[in-house]
């Protein structure tokens, strides 16, 4: 995981148990700076990081570098789609990058969970028929 200090990031927050989340509002308000910027701003790449890494312990991954993959490239679907986010459609950029996230996780799972498998085979079940399954 990245070791961040989330302490002085505005819209960043402790809940009771001592982990930290986004504030949705201010996240919001980041998203539209970037879109008036065309450009991200520190602070949202750093709110989009924490969302992903709090999304990926949601899920179990049977090595930590996969968990580290997965969190990479969902990173990375995020900071390549946050244009497509339109603040005047929706108030909850939250729901929009948590989407992007998933996918982001579901696209990297699919890459590293891939079996090494023939792509067909053959198999005599007599000696005049071969079939291929």
């Amino acid at each position: 995981m990245l070791n961040i200090k989330y302490d002085n990031i505005k819209g960043i927050k402790k809940n009771k148990t001592g982990s930290y989340y986004v504030s949705n509002p201010i996240l919001l308000e980041e998203m539209i700076k970037s879109k008036n910027n065309n450009e991200l701003t520190n602070d949202a790449v750093i709110m989009l990081t924490l969302l992903c890494e709090n999304l990926s312990k949601k899920m179990y991954y049977k090595d930590p570098e996969y968990r580290e993959d997965c969190i990479s490239n969902a990173i990375l679907d995020c900071l390549q789609y946050w244009r497509n986010f339109d603040p005047e459609k929706s108030k909850n950029p939250f729901a929009y990058f948590t989407s992007v996230a998933t996918n982001g996780f579901a696209k990297q799972w699919r890459c590293l969970g891939k079996m090494k498998f023939p792509d067909s085979i053959m198999t005599s079940l007599s000696d005049e028929n071969v079939f291929s399954i």
